[in-house]
């Protein structure tokens, strides 16, 4: 998901949030819900396996390519922890992923209402781990809607107590509609079929269980 800095950081993660909680509130919708899809039983088996708080230990991105792994981002990030929790989404279960600043933040993060710098969602158990989506409509500006993006996430193990997190994203700007909506529609119908081209990466270690 987008990281964002700077004073807009936590106006955006806070509307994240909003959406997070719209794909898991019963009838509502939110950015890549259509697409979200349950693999039944399994996915609330594995992600089970995947709860507790983490510590990131590297954290990279590349872009123009997703190959091999970019340069390092992790000393720009002020949220070097993560935690996993299982949530209810409109498809079944699914992993929600927030980030934080230490163990006692992954805490108050877990309520779903603090803003994060990162918020992932996992919903398909797949591989050797599970698997989501997500679609960023982009801001309107300038007549251009900048900063869409669509992706997909894995999230398998790395060895004992260990995970990598990948997201593999398509990265977009296009001419903003006649009514200036970005939508996650068009983003999806113009990233259809190009090549990913922006690719971060999080490893991380499993230091605490879930906070009660």
């Amino acid at each position: 998901m987008k990281e964002m800095t700077g004073p807009l950081r936590g106006t955006f993660a806070l509307a994240l949030i909003a959406i997070i909680a719209l794909i898991a509130a019963p009838g509502g919708c939110g950015k890549g819900s259509d697409r979200s899809r349950s693999s039944g039983p399994d996915i609330e088996k594995v992600a089970k396996e995947y709860q507790g708080i983490y510590q990131v230990v590297k954290m990279t991105r590349s872009k123009g390519s997703c190959k091999a792994e970019g340069a390092s981002i992790l000393e720009k990030k002020d949220e070097k922890y993560f935690v996993a929790f299982l949530t209810d989404t409109l498809v079944g279960k699914g992993l929600s992923v927030f980030s934080c600043k230490d163990p006692a933040d992954c805490k108050e993060k877990t309520s779903g209402k603090k803003a994060a710098s990162f918020i992932y969602l996992f919903t398909e158990a797949k591989g050797k781990g599970i698997a989501g989506v997500e679609t960023f409509t982009g801001f309107s500006r300038d007549g251009r809607c900048k900063n869409a993006r669509d992706a997909a996430l894995t999230l398998e193990k790395e060895g004992q107590e260990k995970v990598v997190l990948r997201v593999r994203a398509v990265t977009l700007s296009y001419p903003a509609p006649k009514d200036r909506m970005c939508s996650t529609k068009i983003t999806r119908k113009l990233a259809k079929g190009k090549p990913c081209n922006e690719y971060t990466v999080i490893h991380a270690r499993r230091v605490g269980p879930l906070p009660r």
